[in-house]
């Protein structure tokens, strides 16, 4: 399926983690190419309903689904409520994610369930729920927003966290090859984006330079790089990554 990403597209895409951050920038880039957008969130409401609200106002359907992915089922239903009040996705995006470090002695089975859960479980549980309607209604594509310490970094004191991701990864490229060809998968893997709220200016200019480009990652280049992989019915089980060079 190709998407269909002109002012009179009515597709639907479900983003989770859209309430703020780089899951608000996606659906709102999104919603302003005319695609409908189921927003999930599970603490940024305030965004999420605020996020909706506007785009409502520019003529697409915009709904929040609340659901926390460390509950039991939390994926699952996330996924049927979607199809019940707004239909089977086109486009499903995973982003919803936590980073949380510690180094490897301290870190917790708490921790590592928490990462594990909302990192990779609940990506792996949501495809699964949908993947079946999206194929049998004619195709469409999986998003996963993966990061560099999953692929070429390895950073000290995120040993679990960046497990995470790599099995994200691992998920997208096994993915492509079962859901194929009803289903395309793929994946973006940011450097440095939107710092952490906790992260000092001086912290962040010590880590920015560190990327050969001398800059974060916009969010505009995430968008980018989104409708790219969306357009483009040759790609599927691929990752692009953007870190500015970071990673070389």
């Amino acid at each position: 399926m190709k998407p269909r990403l002109g002012k009179t597209s009515r597709q639907l895409a479900l983003i989770s983690g859209a309430g703020t951050r780089i899951g608000a920038h996606l659906a709102r880039a999104l919603g302003e190419a005319g695609i409908d957008v189921a927003l999930h969130c599970n603490r940024s409401t305030r965004g999420a309903h605020a996020l909706a609200g506007r785009l409502r106002r520019q003529g697409v359907r915009a709904e929040v689904f609340v659901a926390d992915f460390e509950e039991e089922g939390g994926p699952q239903r996330l996924g049927e409520e979607v199809c019940r009040h707004m239909g089977v996705p086109h486009i499903l995006v995973h982003n919803a994610g936590i980073m949380e470090g510690a180094i490897f002695s301290k870190t917790s089975a708490g921790c590592l369930d928490r990462l594990w859960k909302i990192n990779v479980r609940a990506a792996f549980l949501l495809s699964q729920q949908l993947a079946g309607p999206m194929g049998r209604r004619g195709g469409g594509h999986i998003l996963h927003i993966l990061d560099i310490a999953g692929l070429e970094q390895t950073w000290g004191g995120y040993a679990a966290y960046a497990m995470t991701k790599a099995a994200l990864a691992q998920l997208c490229r096994s993915l492509a090859k079962e859901l194929a060809p009803r289903l395309r998968v793929n994946a973006i893997a940011p450097g440095l984006v939107l710092p952490s709220k906790g992260l000092s200016a001086k912290a962040t200019a010590r880590l920015v330079s560190k990327i050969p480009m001398k800059e974060k990652v916009s969010p505009q280049s995430l968008v980018e790089a989104m409708f790219f992989l969306l357009s483009n019915n040759s790609m599927t089980g691929q990752i692009l990554v953007l870190d500015g060079g970071r990673s070389l």
